[in-house]
């Protein structure tokens, strides 16, 4: 499993390849921000802009 690294040092779970695998837990931390972390959450964009995040989070993972 790939793992991202947050500013605090700290591994944040989920990283690129849980995109795919459970991607309404990665639309949600796109959506609502990552607790304890600087990660905005982006609810003021349409959901047709997050979505296509998630779909280039996915991309990234291939």
């Amino acid at each position: 499993m790939q793992q991202l690294i947050s500013e605090s040092g700290r591994v944040v779970r989920g990283g690129m390849e849980t995109s795919r695998q459970n991607p309404w837990e990665v639309l949600h931390k796109i959506r609502n921000g990552h607790p304890g972390e600087q990660m905005i959450n982006t609810r003021s964009l349409p959901i047709q802009s997050q979505l296509d995040i998630l779909r280039y989070v996915q991309k990234l993972s291939q």
